[in-house]
C-alpha cells in the first residue's frame, strides 16, 4: 500500500481514532494543489507486490460482525486500509465506546469530540448491542453527553445496551440519567452501572421486548416503583433505595430474581407467578432492622412495632417468592425483614430447592427453619450455610432422611440435607439436633475433604458415614473425628479439628420531553384549564411540518411540549435553520455545538429538504472547525435539497474564513448551494458526484488554493467577493450546461472561463482588487509589454471572452487600468463570436 503523499497530513496521535472525513489537512506552505507528476511514485515508495487482501475478501456481514467486537476507537480505524472499508464501521451492529483499555476509564471530556463525532457519522444505521464505559463526569453537561449517547442507541433499535460508569470520589457519585421513559421495540438486555434511576425512567411499559435486566451500584433512593411486563431477569446488586419508603417491584413475568447488598428499605415484591429461582440477601446496609434482635433470649420475639409487624400491611418479600422453584435467603441476624413476613408466611407450593443461612437457625430457636420447612410441601433438597460466608467452607456434609421415620410436617419428597459450615461448633450441633427430630439421621462428607488439624492432618475415607453418635465431648469442646484413621498428638490440645476443603468454584434535557427534575419532589403543578379545541394540533402532518421548517430549529424542538402529538413531530420537519434564531446576533460555535449535535443525533436520517447553517465565531484550536464540517456533511447524508453556510467573518482570526474539508461533495439531491465565508480547496470543488446541482453561490469565499471550479450539471454560478490566486496560475471554470453567471468584486488572477454553450446572461465585474491591472493604462493608455502583452498572458489564450460568447445578455463592468476587460476584449477579438 502506498504511503500518504506528502502533502498530505492526519491529524497528531491525540486524536487517531477520527474518521479521515475529520482527519485529512495540508500544511499551510505547502501549495494545495502540488501532487506528484503523474506515473510517479512518491520517494521512498518501495515498488514491491503485496499479497493477496483476504480479509478485505470476506463478506460484509462478516467483517461487520468482527468489526462489532473492536472498540469503536479501532473500528473507526479500520477505514484507512483500504477502500471497500471505507465506511464498514459506520454500520457495524455493534458499538463499544470507552473499552480501548480494560483499565484505564475514560472522562466524559476526553470522550465527547471523538463519541458525538462518531454517533452522527453513523446516523441512524441499526445496532444490535452498545456498550458505554464513562469514566469521571466532572462537568457541568457531561451528564447530558451521556444522557444523549444513551438515547441514540435506543433510537437505533439497540438490543443489548450496557451504561458502566466508573464510581468517583463526589458526594453524589451516580450519574442522572433522564426521567423519561425508554421507548424501544427491539431493546432486550439492559446493564446499568452507577446511575440514578427515577420514576419515569424505571416504568418499562414501552420495551416489550425487555427481557433481562440488570443495576449494580444504582440509586433509587427517588424512585417509588420499577416495572416491567416482559423482564423474565432482574438483577439488583449494591443499590441504594430510599431510607422513608418501600420501593415496589412489578415485574409478573419474572424467571430470574437476584437481589443483594441493597441500601435503605427492602423492596415489596408484588405477584410473581412465574418465578423460577431467587437469591435475596439482606445485610447490615439495610434499614429494616433491629439491634434488640441480638439481645432477645432464645425463643423471644422483640416486641418493637418493626418486628412485630405492626407498621405496614402483608408480606414484603416471601409472599412475591412464594411460586419460585428454587429460594435462596440470606439475612443478617439484626433484620427482621424475613421474620416479620413469617407471620403472613405464604405456601411455597413449587418450591424445591432451599438456601438459608444461619439467621433461620437462631440457637435456641428454630421456629423460623420450622415454619418455612412446613409451608414448603414439596421441597426435595435443603441447604444449610452455618456461620460461614463463603463461597468456600472448610466443610461440607450431606444428610438423608429415613422413609420409614420420616416426620409429617416437613416435604415428603425432602431427599437431602447439606450443611455447610466452618467447623462443628456447638451452634451447628445445636442445628443437627434440631435437624434429628425430622429423623435427618446418616450424613456424609463430599468427597475429597481433608481433616486438619493444628499441625497434622487426619484423612478420613470419604466412603464412611458418619452419624450425629461420632459427635463426642473432648476438653470441653466438641470435636468430631471417625474410626480408622491416624491422629498424631497435637501442641495445643483444645484446638479445633475441622473439616477442610479446597473446592472449585462469575440530556439534562431530552429534545423529546421537558427537562427532568434533578432532586426533590415533583414540583406541585397549577391545574391546567380546559381551554378552546386545538384546531393547530388538528392539522396533517405534512402541513405542520412544513410550518416547523419556517422556524428556527430552537423554536421547532420547543414545540416538544405543545401536546403528545407534538412530542416527536420537529424530528421529521423537512427545512432546518440553525443558528437563525436572532437575525442579527450570529452565535458561536461553541454556544451552538450542544444543542446542534443532538439534534442530528436525535433527528437521525430523517430527510432533509432545506437547511441553513448560520454560524458566528470560531476557534481553529478547539474543534469547532471539525464540528461545522461534520454538521454540513451531516445535511448532505440527509439528502438536503437546499443547503446554505453562512459563515459570519471572523476579526479575531488572521485566516478569517472557516476551511471546508478537501472532501468531494456526493449527493445524489442536492440541488442548490450557497456558501459564504468559507474556504474550498480543489477536490471540493470537483461537484462531479452531485449530478443534480443546479445552483451554486460563493459569497466571500477563499478559493485561492483552487485550480478548478467543476459541474456538469450547474446552471447558475455566482462568485462575488471573493479571493483566487495570485500568481501566475489562474482558476479554471467547468460548467459546460451553465445558463446564468455571475462574477464581481473577485481578489487576485481573473478565472478562466471554459466554453459555456448554453449561456444565456451574463455579469463579470473586475475592481481594483483584481491583480490583472496596469498603471500604465491609466497614465499614457498605451500598451505595455510583460502583462498587457497578449503573448505573456495564459499563452494567448481567451480568458473570459471565449467562455461568454454565447451569452444573449451581456454586462462587462472594469475599472480602467483592468487588464482582462480593456486589453484582453482586444486581443480576444478574434475568438469572440457573434452573439
Amino acid at each position: 500500500m502506498n504511503p500518504l503523499p506528502p502533502h498530505v497530513h492526519l491529524l497528531p496521535p491525540a486524536c487517531p481514532c477520527l474518521p479521515p472525513l475529520l482527519r485529512l489537512r495540508r500544511p499551510h506552505h505547502v501549495r494545495r494543489n502540488a501532487c506528484p507528476e503523474e506515473g510517479k511514485e512518491f520517494e521512498g515508495d518501495p515498488a514491491e507486490a503485496i499479497d493477496e487482501d483476504r480479509t478485505g475478501a470476506l463478506p460484509d456481514a462478516l467483517l461487520h460482525h468482527v468489526l462489532s467486537f473492536l472498540p469503536a476507537e479501532e473500528a473507526v480505524r479500520t477505514c484507512v486500509l483500504a477502500w471497500r472499508w471505507r465506511h464498514l464501521w459506520k454500520s457495524a451492529p455493534g458499538l463499544r465506546i470507552g473499552c480501548l483499555r480494560d483499565y484505564e476509564w475514560v472522562s466524559v471530556p476526553a470522550l465527547r469530540r471523538f463519541v458525538d463525532r462518531l454517533l452522527i457519522l453513523r446516523g441512524a444505521s441499526p445496532l444490535d448491542t452498545c456498550e458505554l464505559r464513562i469514566g469521571d463526569f466532572p462537568e457541568d453537561d457531561d451528564e447530558d453527553h451521556v444522557n444523549c449517547w444513551f438515547r441514540y442507541a435506543i433510537a437505533c433499535g439497540v438490543r443489548v445496551l450496557a451504561l458502566h460508569v466508573e464510581r468517583n470520589n463526589y458526594h453524589d457519585p451516580w450519574l442522572w440519567l433522564d426521567d423519561l421513559p425508554l421507548v424501544s421495540q427491539h431493546l432486550t438486555t439492559l446493564e446499568l452501572h452507577c446511575v440514578r434511576c427515577d420514576d419515569s425512567f424505571l416504568d418499562f411499559a414501552s420495551c416489550p421486548a425487555l427481557e433481562h435486566l440488570k443495576f449494580e451500584y444504582c440509586c433509587f433512593s427517588w424512585s417509588t416503583k420499577i416495572s416491567s411486563e416482559s423482564a423474565k431477569s432482574l438483577s439488583i446488586t449494591d443499590s441504594p433505595f430510599s431510607h422513608s419508603s418501600q420501593l415496589h417491584i412489578h415485574a409478573p413475568n419474572l424467571v430470574s430474581l437476584h437481589l443483594d447488598d441493597f441500601w435503605g428499605r427492602t423492596p415489596v415484591l408484588e405477584s410473581m407467578p412465574f418465578l423460577v429461582e431467587a437469591y435475596v440477601r439482606v445485610t447490615v446496609d439495610c434499614v429494616d432492622c433491629c439491634d434488640k434482635l441480638l439481645l432477645c433470649d432464645a425463643g423471644q420475639d422483640c416486641p418493637c412495632e418493626y418486628c412485630s409487624g405492626n407498621i405496614g400491611n402483608g408480606s414484603v418479600l416471601l409472599k412475591g417468592l412464594s411460586r419460585a422453584r428454587k429460594l435462596v435467603l440470606i439475612s443478617k441476624p439484626q433484620m427482621f425483614i424475613f421474620k416479620r413476613d413469617l407471620r403472613w408466611c405464604p405456601t411455597f407450593s413449587m418450591l424445591k430447592t432451599l438456601l438459608l443461612n444461619d439467621y433461620w437457625c437462631v440457637p435456641g430457636d428454630h421456629r423460623a427453619l420450622a415454619c418455612i420447612l412446613e409451608h414448603s410441601p414439596v421441597l426435595e433438597k435443603l441447604t444449610l450455610q452455618l456461620f460461614s460466608e463463603g463461597p468456600d467452607h472448610k466443610m461440607e456434609m450431606k444428610g438423608t432422611l429415613s422413609s420409614m421415620k420420616r416426620s409429617s410436617v416437613i416435604s415428603e419428597h425432602l431427599k437431602i440435607v447439606e450443611i455447610k459450615c466452618e467447623a462443628v461448633d456447638e451452634r451447628v450441633y445445636k442445628v443437627l439436633k434440631f435437624l434429628c427430630t425430622f429423623n435427618i439421621m446418616d450424613w456424609k462428607p463430599v468427597p475429597a475433604l481433608k481433616f486438619l488439624s493444628t499441625n497434622s492432618e487426619l484423612i478420613v475415607p470419604f466412603s464412611i458415614l458418619y452419624s450425629l453418635q461420632l459427635l463426642t465431648r473432648v476438653a470441653g469442646r466438641v470435636m468430631w473425628y471417625s474410626g480408622p484413621a491416624r491422629l498424631t498428638p497435637r501442641t495445643h490440645q483444645n484446638a479445633w479439628l475441622s473439616v477442610h476443603s479446597s473446592l472449585a468454584s462469575f440530556m439534562v434535557v431530552m429534545f423529546d420531553g421537558m427537562p427532568a427534575h434533578k432532586r426533590g419532589k415533583e414540583d406541585e403543578g397549577v391545574p391546567v384549564e380546559i381551554g378552546e379545541e386545538d384546531r393547530i394540533s388538528a392539522l396533517p402532518d405534512e402541513l405542520l411540518h412544513h410550518v416547523l421548517s419556517l422556524v428556527p430549529a430552537e423554536e421547532a424542538v420547543r414545540t416538544c411540549v405543545l401536546a403528545q402529538r407534538w412530542r416527536h413531530l420537529w424530528m421529521s420537519a423537512p427545512g432546518l435553520h440553525i443558528g437563525c434564531l436572532h437575525n442579527n446576533e450570529p452565535m458561536s460555535v461553541a454556544e451552538l455545538r450542544m444543542f446542534v449535535d443532538r439534534l442530528f443525533l436525535l433527528r437521525g436520517d430523517s430527510p432533509l429538504d432545506t437547511c441553513k447553517l448560520r454560524i458566528g465565531d470560531f476557534a481553529n484550536n478547539d474543534g469547532d472547525e471539525d464540528s461545522v464540517n461534520l454538521w454540513f456533511r451531516r445535511a448532505v447524508a440527509c439528502k438536503v435539497r437546499e443547503l446554505t453556510l453562512h459563515i459570519e467573518p471572523n476579526n479575531y482570526l488572521l485566516d478569517p474564513w472557516l476551511p471546508l474539508v478537501d472532501l468531494p461533495l456526493v449527493s445524489q439531491y442536492l440541488t442548490r448551494l450557497k456558501l459564504h465565508c468559507v474556504q474550498c480547496d480543489e477536490n471540493f470543488l470537483d461537484f462531479a458526484s452531485c449530478v443534480a446541482l443546479e445552483h451554486l453561490e460563493f459569497d466571500y469565499c477563499d478559493l485561492s488554493w483552487a485550480v478548478n471550479i467543476s459541474s456538469g450539471s450547474i446552471k447558475s454560478l455566482s462568485i462575488t467577493d471573493s479571493a483566487f490566486q495570485v500568481d501566475n496560475q489562474r482558476v479554471r471554470i467547468y460548467a459546460p450546461n451553465l445558463v446564468s453567471l455571475h462574477l464581481d468584486q473577485l481578489w487576485g488572477r481573473t478565472p478562466i472561463l471554459e466554453n459555456m454553450p448554453s449561456l444565456v446572461e451574463a455579469f463579470v465585474g473586475v475592481d481594483l482588487d483584481c491583480k490583472d491591472c496596469c498603471h500604465r493604462l491609466c497614465v499614457t493608455g498605451q500598451d505595455c509589454s510583460e502583462y498587457c502583452d497578449s503573448r505573456n498572458t495564459s499563452n494567448g489564450s481567451s480568458v473570459l471572452l471565449k467562455g461568454l460568447s454565447k451569452a444573449r445578455k451581456l454586462m462587462l463592468v472594469s475599472e480602467p487600468r483592468m487588464l482582462s476587460t480593456s486589453v484582453l476584449d482586444i486581443v480576444d477579438r478574434y475568438y469572440l463570436e457573434k452573439p
